[in-house]
């Protein structure tokens, strides 16, 4: 049996795309929306096992564009990919972002903006591995072509966002 639980209340401006369950309970949210319960939080939020916002996550200004997938490393940070390129509080990068449970950005690592043959704003997935070594899937638009739609590339990130040598 299933029953709702209707003490955990969130109200959001837009949608959720991902949602991340930490160790201590609360819940990483991402996707498309500005506010949380009333509260600016653009693209990003870290709620409360109860549904109410944690304030001592702050993102400052957000997200400028949607988010799509959220991990946490083996560090305890939150992994943060998005489709198209964004800038969070006030930083560009491109895709990913290393961001700590405090809501400030790890600028230690910085995942290269062009890798051959990979096209991070198709259809991308990732995991972490153990190490802290990210494992990235998705379609290689150079590759792509009439004779063979369906070829993806695999990659691996290290933990400081390089691109696995071996």
């Amino acid at each position: 049996d299933m029953t709702v639980d209707e003490t955990f209340s969130t109200t959001l401006s837009s949608t959720v795309t991902d949602i991340l369950r930490l160790n201590d309970g609360r819940y990483v949210i991402v996707g498309n929306f500005q506010t949380v319960n009333g509260v600016s939080r653009k693209r990003i939020a870290i709620l409360n096992n109860d549904g109410t916002l944690d304030p001592s996550f702050d993102p400052g200004a957000g997200f400028t564009a949607q988010v799509n997938r959220v991990v946490l490393t083996p560090a305890n940070k939150l992994l943060v990919y998005s489709l198209t390129s964004t800038a969070y509080n006030g930083v560009a990068k491109k895709y990913y972002y290393l961001i700590n449970l405090d809501g400030t950005l790890d600028t230690s690592y910085d995942l290269p903006t062009k890798v051959p043959g990979f096209n991070p704003s198709s259809q991308c997935y990732s995991t972490i591995q153990d190490d802290g070594s990210v494992i990235l899937v998705g379609a290689p638009t150079a590759l792509i072509s009439a004779d063979n739609p369906n070829k993806t590339t695999v990659l691996r990130m290290m933990p400081d966002g390089t691109l696995d040598p071996n």
